[in-house]
């Protein structure tokens, strides 16, 4: 019984993270959607719409329940996560240079990052190695939700970096980066414990 009640508690910790997580995506993401955008609307709107599948299809791969009842549709979601991230990254590249360049370096290196996490989950699951494979999909989301990520790190924390960089474009070219690097710390920090916490287990 309490094997079962941690499982629920986890799943529902689970869904309602990534429920604030798309409704802040949504929040952010349509009024830009909205906006009238006459050059290169075509790969803007490859770029958002591959990002929006993602992070939703992204989502719902990390719920427990589905992952393990419905294999299939897990099997199937992933193909369509990894249709959806070439989109999207193709879209984003399709539009560089960018009107503001401070963004380049970050967002190519965030863009390929995605994708070779992807390779490499998917490369992972065909040798068979469940815990890389979801290690690799978990970054290759990360990555995904730095296109949310930085607007939030540019509408309510810009202000932190005001004492350490003077000038405007030099903080958001920052904040760009630490908008997806501080997450994956964190992140790796927790594949780190998790790793000792099974190594620990094995031992016993």
């Amino acid at each position: 019984m309490t094997i079962v009640n941690s499982t629920r508690s986890s799943t529902a910790i689970t869904v309602a993270f990534f429920a604030l997580f798309l409704a802040l995506a949504a929040l952010f993401l349509l009024p830009d959607v909205a906006k009238p955008r006459p050059e290169k609307a075509a790969w803007y709107a490859l770029h958002i719409a591959g990002g929006c599948v993602a992070l939703l299809i992204g989502a719902l791969q990390f719920v427990a329940p589905l992952r393990s009842r419905f294999r299939r549709y897990h099997r199937r979601a992933g193909y369509v996560y990894v249709v959806a991230a070439l989109a999207s990254v193709g879209g984003l590249f399709a539009l560089m240079p960018l009107r503001y360049t401070v963004f380049l370096p970050s967002q190519v290196v965030v863009a390929l990052l995605w994708l070779l996490s992807v390779g490499l989950a998917i490369r992972a699951i065909r040798a068979g190695n469940i815990l890389v494979h979801q290690h690799n999909m978990a970054r290759g989301y990360l990555f995904a939700a730095y296109f949310v990520t930085v607007r939030l790190v540019d509408r309510y924390l810009m202000g932190l970096l005001v004492p350490f960089v003077q000038s405007e474009d030099a903080r958001l070219a920052h904040s760009d980066w630490l908008a997806w690097f501080l997450p994956l710390v964190v992140l790796e920090l927790y594949f780190g414990r998790d790793g000792l916490r099974r190594a620990g287990k094995r031992e016993r």
